[in-house]
């Protein structure tokens, strides 16, 4: 009997590993910071441009990014370090504007700046609100799921992971406050890194 259970608990630690994982991927893939990109987001005023939509390439110490809007590149250049940009320049339909880049903007420690402008470069009020409809500034991820759900969701993941945890202990440890504990702490740490990536979504109003 014990063999069996045993073999129930492996196999749902097994699918609730798998299950995390998806989970933490389409978080990560949906967060405005692009894997392997150089900039979490571009913002001109009111207007968010989230990083997945920004190509970059280094070219020596600068990193030279564009995107496409109203059949006009937008460039951006910059020269930055792990944890300042040191120098920002955007340009756009002949005009251009110094930037700053803020790598907390998002997240605590973010490691991609959100490069920010107080310039519109040129865009009118109508190109605004076209492009603030073409970049929602609430993240799709969290539009379709539902930030609260989405809590619940990460909330309910954490307990499972404790609870779990703590099945795993009696099934193989005789000392009750030893799985008790690991239970309880997987349960936090847990928690923690699950919102820690739901904030990473860069919610913006």
């Amino acid at each position: 009997m014990r063999r069996s259970i045993r073999f129930f608990l492996h196999s749902t630690i097994a699918c609730f590993i798998v299950l995390v994982n998806v989970l933490m991927i389409q978080l990560i893939f949906h967060a405005p910071m692009p894997v392997g990109g150089r900039v979490a987001g571009l913002q001109l005023r009111s207007l968010f441009i989230p990083g997945q939509a920004i190509a970059c390439t280094q070219m020596g110490a600068k990193d030279h990014c564009q995107i496409l809007l109203f059949d006009r590149s937008l460039e951006l250049t910059m020269n930055s370090t792990r944890s300042e940009v040191k120098q920002c320049e955007l340009s756009y339909a002949g005009q251009s504007a110094t930037c700053e880049g803020n790598f907390h903007t998002l997240i605590i420690g973010g490691w991609m700046p959100v490069i920010s402008t107080d310039s519109t470069l040129g865009l009118t009020k109508a190109q605004i609100e076209t492009l603030r409809e073409q970049y929602p500034q609430r993240n799709l991820f969290l539009h379709y799921v539902g930030e609260d759900r989405l809590q619940r969701t990460m909330t309910g993941i954490a307990i499972a992971a404790g609870i779990l945890t703590f099945l795993f202990g009696w099934l193989h440890f005789s000392e009750v406050r030893l799985y008790a504990g690991f239970g309880l702490v997987v349960f936090v740490v847990t928690l923690i890194i699950a919102h820690g990536m739901i904030w990473g979504l860069g919610y913006v109003d």
